[in-house]
This record gives C-alpha cells, sequence and structure tokens, in this order.
C-alpha cells in the first residue's frame, strides 16, 4: 500500500467528515502487472476509470449505497510481505440473493472463483485476478445478529460454531476492551 494514497487522490474522496462508512475511499494495490487486469476487473464489477497517471491507473466501483477507489501502483523494488500494515484482500458487498450471480459473473469474466463459502455471519466468494490481487465478494447479511441481539451486540465474544471449541484459546489472547454503552456498577 502507498503511504501517501489519500494526497494523491483526494479529489475522488466523496464523503467529508463526520459520515457513515459508505465504502473505501482507496485501496492502492501494487502489482508487477498491469496489462490483463482491467480485462477481468472490467468484465467483474462494471468499473470506470477515472484518472490514468504515469505508471498508475485508478478505477472506481460504486453501486447504489457504496463504492470506492482501486489504484494499480508499480510495486516497489524489494517484494513486498505479508504483516502488519498491509492489506490481504480487497472485499465487495453482495445482496445474498445475488451472490451466486456474481460467482458466475467472475467465472464468465474469466477468473477461477472459488466455491461460496459459508463464514456464518456472511457467505464469501474468492477470486484473484491474473497478477495476483485477492478480492473476495462477501455478502450483506445473515449479519453479526445472527447468534446475539441488536442491543447486546459486541458486549460479549461471539464466536461462529465453527470455532467455538477454540474459546479458551482465543480468550486467553485477548485484551479487555471498554464498552461505552456498559455502565460502571
Amino acid at each position: 500500500m502507498s503511504s501517501t494514497p489519500f494526497r494523491r487522490h483526494r479529489r475522488f474522496y466523496r464523503a467529508s467528515w463526520p459520515r457513515l462508512l459508505l465504502g473505501v475511499g482507496l485501496a492502492a494495490l501494487q502489482t508487477l502487472s498491469l496489462l490483463p487486469l482491467p480485462v477481468l476487473i472490467r468484465r467483474v464489477i462494471d468499473v470506470a476509470i477515472p484518472h490514468r497517471r504515469e505508471g498508475e491507473i485508478v478505477w472506481e466501483a460504486r453501486g447504489a449505497e457504496r463504492g470506492g477507489l482501486i489504484a494499480y501502483e508499480p510495486p516497489p523494488e524489494a517484494r513486498g510481505l505479508q504483516g502488519a500494515g498491509t492489506v490481504h484482500h480487497v472485499a465487495w458487498a453482495s445482496t445474498i440473493d445475488d451472490h451466486e450471480a456474481w460467482r458466475e459473473r467472475v467465472s464468465a469474466g474469466g477468473g477461477r472463483p472459488t466455491p461460496v463459502i459459508d463464514r456464518f455471519y456472511f457467505r464469501s466468494i474468492y477470486f484473484r485476478e491474473p497478477s495476483g490481487v485477492l478480492f473476495e465478494i462477501a455478502t450483506l447479511g445473515p449479519g453479526f445478529t445472527v447468534d446475539e441481539p441488536l442491543e447486546s451486540l459486541g458486549e460479549s465474544l461471539s464466536l461462529p460454531p465453527d470455532f467455538e471449541h477454540l474459546r479458551p484459546q482465543v480468550e486467553a489472547k485477548l485484551k479487555p476492551v471498554h464498552s461505552p454503552r456498559q455502565v460502571p456498577a
């Protein structure tokens, strides 16, 4: 990720503070090859190219409620390492009803999507574009209220059923977090 994506692309930001999060302002991706990229992204996501600069292309993906920018930049000389401060993948949202159609669209566009993966709180499809960047299309539901009421959401640790057996290990590694909704006794 670039250290200056906001300054470089600030004219494309549409929201001003304070507002609800309506999308990612910019995901600045570094890849070795830009040539095959526009074909897959354009076939799958319906993006517009609002801006081109030397060695850089910026796409805008915008739906009815959310959107964001994706910039592909030349990579640094040294190969990047996954870790703190890096991004594993870029995710888009889909309705539950449209999810399988998105999977078919990725496939028809030349991508190789995963089967739909049930994450309990949402469903996901993953695919890589030709330069190796990983994308996810995740459903907007069923949501985090599937296993706890909205009124107490986030007040205790909820785990998907497949991970409940790991509760002792997970809880041992977590630091307590103060909830502003909880009133001290």
